[in-house]
């Protein structure tokens, strides 16, 4: 009998072990953050101290490709874009037109003259996103939510933090704009 109820006991230890351990890496945001930052994300949103910054749709398309120790980097540029000052040096674009609007608040009586107004806006221009940089780096994490990107010319350490649960995650930085310092929130979505 003796046995058997030290037989369960074990039992019964390597259960509840496994389940803690399973709900340590499952509880919102304190999964293993090397697993939860592998995979594909795209930028969501910039917040510019506290308030969202429009971005155009080839900044949406600005991606970060994690494996589990090398990543990839793209940023793209509009074809149309007529912006040729591309010297950011922190690789996101700040373009503040948005080519997406549709406006459906117009006093158009027929949706034509909507289609020939968007039509007008643009140009008759089509919005094309070109690569304009792909980047291939290492990355590790140093903890407490702390990633170094280790590019061939520069490293960046950025805090990422996870959200949603961690379908979506963020970084921080601190930027100076015609001599005022701004904080911009980066927002990136898990594809």
């Amino acid at each position: 009998m003796k046995r058997i109820t030290l037989l369960l006991l074990v039992c019964l230890t390597v259960i509840i072990a496994g389940c803690n351990k399973n709900d340590d890496n499952i509880a919102g945001g304190t999964i293993n953050t090397d697993e939860a930052i592998i995979g594909t994300w795209k930028l969501s949103a910039v917040l510019t101290d506290g308030a969202e910054t429009t971005i155009g749709n080839c900044d949406k398309e600005e991606t970060y490709i994690f494996g589990t120790e090398q990543l990839t980097h793209e940023v793209y540029l509009s074809s149309d874009d007529d912006d040729d000052s591309d010297d950011d040096s922190d690789d996101h674009s700040d373009d503040d037109s948005d080519d997406s609007s549709d406006d459906d608040s117009d006093d158009s009586s027929d949706d034509d003259s909507d289609d020939d107004s968007d039509d007008d806006n643009r140009s008759g221009k089509v919005e094309t996103c070109t690569l304009l940089t792909r980047k291939l780096a290492y990355w590790s994490n140093e903890g407490s939510n702390h990633y170094k990107l280790t590019f061939t010319d520069v490293t960046e350490d950025h805090n990422i933090i996870f959200t949603e649960a961690n379908n979506k995650f963020y970084f921080e930085k601190t930027v100076t704009e015609r001599g005022v310092t701004k904080v911009k929130r980066y927002i990136f979505q898990r594809q």
